[in-house]
């Protein structure tokens, strides 16, 4: 049997292509979560970072910042279900260590939008050698980095990947009447707007078209006109959640829009060619006019690409359709609309890339075939394979020159720097992403560089950055004096109060701290960390109706911003309304059912309303989500105690000892739980653990010897007791048992010593200390019936702690086996109200 050889070329085409873009792209899955969008929109976004069906439907109820695009915010969310099904730790405090799930996602969907551009092409032109050569070009072209080595570029690799899946539908519904292929065009529209709103989607799909010369059956055009629509929808939608980003812009960018649009054409077309001088930023002046030093430059290179276009026309539509999709796919991003700071932005590039790809690859063909016109076909095939190689290694290494800026923070903002030192910007922007990356030194002479070149409002930022890396170094009042002058640099600047309100709280000064946010929530209302700030400090100082004031502002702000609702339910619970407390953080977890301090809260909650049952269920899930957290083990033990399932609750505490065996308080739930069952020893068992791994603690080893008395092993309570008051000569539980040991000796005046000197220490005034000491006590008139002594430090020690009810039970007991006329009169004092010296 024989294979068909355009089949064949057409699978190895494929998997080269597949290939290009994998290595192009591999150094970027190393990269971390850069500041901006990869922190808000998917390291720190609670829909995104806690995957959940509830959740991916909340993503298509929201704009994202300032765009409406749920399929690329789920399709983020679903790298956080991979993550969760490696069994990686999404809570790490850096998050970098999971990051590269996200890298590695990006770098596939770029091999799949380079096989896409290759059946595109290939679909328009039928000409395999030149769909495989664009393709390539566009697996490995620097200007493609940004969207695939940054984690949120993955909007620009969705959109594109439908709109060319849309382009291909939409041929299809051209050639057959098959209406299954309108729809899956019309699908595909959805998800590319969802994605990206891609306005120029209507007119790339005119050009396959334009390209044949064939006109499109009357179907054809009712798809384009349903697409249309469904174009200019999503694009008013993103009109409407953008007016502020454009009114900013208006504002931002003055000057001629006509020289800023020729710039930036003119920028894209030179590193079409010559891919050099990347960033992740390009920032645009504030006033650029027909005087700029690059406009020349611009403009000769606009006319020479437009003079090419119009001379490639006698002899292809390459030219003309290629140009058409890049101006197509680039217009609405120009800079005439001063929507953004910035001139140019590499990620726009993406989807017109394909028509420039196209252009590039078939001038490649044409060089090879005009230079080798009279070899034979396979030579002219090997010298133009040979060159395509060469270029896409040229690329390739350019491209991995590039990937390297995203990075990291500092990374990123120390290429800006370098590429535009005298943007009043760059030098701000390293300084701060120095200073989140813990290089404190580093951010200072940042910017105190920075201060001798801008003016004021950056002059309160460069004092920002030096006040908070001098607190972060410990030196508060330096401090304290740099973020001031950051505030009488600019006083409208809301984060410099937000930042000495912090620097004020650290050294204590709490009012005047308080000041300070009231400043920043005044200057930005909308600033929920300031706001945070601001609840916190009410609540600190004992103004929890002015906290909640703060924190519905903050849900009003972000009503999907969990913290501020569980934040009210605190204020509840501190007031003890614990059931409207509990009504507020179920209907949190309704939409948030993973969020794990409401679920602790809602567990603590229903323990108090006695509702253990549902607080046992709460604190399930809580482990569910952390089965680490202490507080959720407590919770559910707590619960199933008090439920009377102590068989439950032990094999809860078990399971955690069994991972933290010295943890204090899941060790005094389980001894308190196993002399509830009356059982000391297995109590004990769990503290002998404890004791290997921390043998010198003194409260492990006093609280062994209390258990051990308790249990009447008095050879090794003795033997604990010597050791913890050795360590620690005022360890409570320690004193108990050297109290019974003295009783059992009878040693009463040592007896009586230590009671005085507990009662004198107010080591018994809470409830759970007398009762230690009177399980002593227990104990040792158990084991010795006849002592009396028992009895009179249980007297003179209730006598001393106002416990009334405790004295007379005792006196009697003493009077039953003491004939001690001296001390009986002692007692009698006790009754009287006369406590003896």
């Amino acid at each position: 049997m024989q294979t068909d050889p355009s089949k064949s070329f057409n699978w190895i085409a494929l998997a080269v292509i597949a290939l290009a873009a994998i290595v192009m792209g591999a150094p970027s899955v190393g990269g971390g979560y850069l500041s901006g969008d990869d922190i808000q929109l998917v390291r720190d976004h609670y829909l995104v970072n806690r995957p959940s069906l509830s959740h991916a439907v909340q993503l298509f109820e929201i704009v994202h910042r300032d765009l409406y695009q749920p399929v690329a915010m789920l399709s983020l969310s679903f790298d956080f279900v991979v993550i969760r099904a490696l069994g990686l730790t999404p809570t790490d405090a850096s998050m970098n260590s999971i990051a590269w799930v996200a890298h590695a996602h990006n770098v596939g969907l770029h091999a799949v939008n380079a096989l896409l551009v290759f059946f595109v092409l290939l679909r328009i032109t039928n000409h395999r050698g030149l769909a495989f050569a664009s393709a390539m070009i566009f697996a490995v072209h620097p200007l493609n980095v940004e969207a695939v080595a940054w984690i949120n570029g993955r909007m620009m690799l969705l959109s594109t990947a439908f709109g060319l899946l849309t382009v291909l539908a939409m041929e299809r519904w051209r050639t057959s009447p098959k209406l299954i292929w309108m729809a899956v065009a019309i699908a595909f529209t959805a998800l590319c707007m969802m994605s990206k709103v891609r306005i120029c989607l209507p007119l790339l799909l005119l050009i396959p078209p334009l390209y044949t010369r064939t006109k499109p059956p009357k179907r054809w055009w009712a798809g384009w006109g349903a697409i249309v629509l469904i174009a200019m929808g999503f694009a008013l939608i993103n009109f409407n959640a953008s007016r502020t980003m454009i009114s900013d812009g208006v504002q931002h960018l003055q000057g001629s829009a006509a020289a800023r649009t020729i710039l930036a054409l003119g920028w894209y077309l030179k590193r079409l060619i010559v891919p050099v001088g990347l960033s992740p930023f390009h920032p645009a002046a504030d006033q650029i006019t027909w005087s700029h030093p690059d406009i020349l430059t611009s403009v000769a290179i606009v006319v020479a690409a437009l003079i090419a276009v119009a001379a490639s026309m006698r002899k292809s539509r390459t030219g003309i359709l290629g140009a058409l999709w890049i101006i197509g796919a680039l217009a609405i991003t120009l800079p005439w609309i001063p929507s953004r700071n910035q001139l140019v932005a590499e990620r726009y590039m993406y989807l017109p890339m394909v028509g420039a790809c196209w252009m590039i690859g078939a001038v490649l063909i044409c060089l090879s075939e005009k230079l080798f016109s009279h070899a034979q076909k396979q030579t002219r095939a090997a010298v133009s394979f040979g060159l395509l190689t060469t270029v896409c290694a040229i690329l390739v290494g350019l491209s991995w020159r590039a990937i390297p800026y995203y990075r990291d923070d500092i990374a990123r903002s120390a290429r800006i720097l370098a590429l535009y030192p005298d943007h009043p910007d760059s030098a701000i922007a390293h300084g701060w992403s120095l200073f989140l990356g813990g290089q404190y030194k580093d951010a200072i002479d940042v910017a105190t560089n920075a201060l001798k070149q801008t003016d004021s409002p950056k002059t309160c930022e460069a004092k920002q950055i030096i006040g908070m890396s001098q607190l972060a170094l410990g030196h508060t009042p330096e401090a304290i004096e740099t973020l001031q002058q950051a505030v009488t640099a600019d006083p409208d600047y809301g984060k410099a109060h937000h930042r000495l309100g912090i620097a004020l709280e650290r050294a204590d000064r709490i009012d005047e701290a308080l000041v300070e946010h009231e400043a920043c929530a005044s200057l930005l209302p909308n600033f929920n960390p300031g706001l945070l700030r601001l609840a916190r400090l009410h609540q600190q100082l004992n103004q929890p109706e002015k906290a909640r004031d703060v924190y519905e502002q903050m849900i009003a702000n972000n009503p999907f911003d969990p913290v501020p609702i569980a934040s009210i339910a605190e204020i509840e619970m501190a007031d003890g309304n614990f059931a409207p407390a509990l009504a507020r953080l179920e209907d949190l977890l309704a939409r948030y059912a993973s969020y794990l301090p409401a679920r602790l809260n809602a567990g603590v909650c229903a323990n108090a309303l006695g509702k253990h049952d549902v607080a046992a269920n709460h604190f399930r899930q809580a482990l569910a989500i952390d089965p680490e957290s202490e507080l959720a083990t407590r919770g559910l033990a707590d619960a199933l105690i008090a439920k009377s399932d102590r068989s439950a609750a032990t094999a809860v505490i078990d399971s955690y000892l069994g991972r933290h065996p010295t943890n204090r308080n899941l060790l005094d739930i389980s001894i308190r739980n196993a002399l509830a069952t009356g059982n000391p020893v297995s109590a004990a068992s769990h503290l002998v653990r404890a004791i290997q791994d921390e043998p010198n603690a003194a409260d492990l080893l006093g609280k062994y010897a209390w258990l051990s008395a308790l249990a009447q092993q008095w050879t090794l309570a003795e033997q604990s007791a010597q050791k913890s008051l050795h360590e620690n000569a005022h360890d409570l539980h320690g004193r108990f048992v050297a109290c019974g040991l003295a009783i059992r000796n009878s040693d009463s005046q040592r007896a009586i010593a230590i009671a005085q000197d507990l009662v004198r220490d107010r080591a018994l005034n809470g409830a759970r200390q007398f009762d230690d000491f009177n399980a002593v006590l227990q104990a040792c008139a158990e084991s010795q019936p006849d002592n009396p002594w028992p009895y009179y430090v249980l007297c003179l020690f209730s006598s001393q702690t106002g416990r009334s009810e405790w004295v007379a039970l005792a006196a009697d007991e003493f009077k039953k086996r003491s004939d001690d006329s001296e001390w009986i009169a002692r007692i009698d004092a006790m009754l009287g109200g006369n406590a003896p010296e």
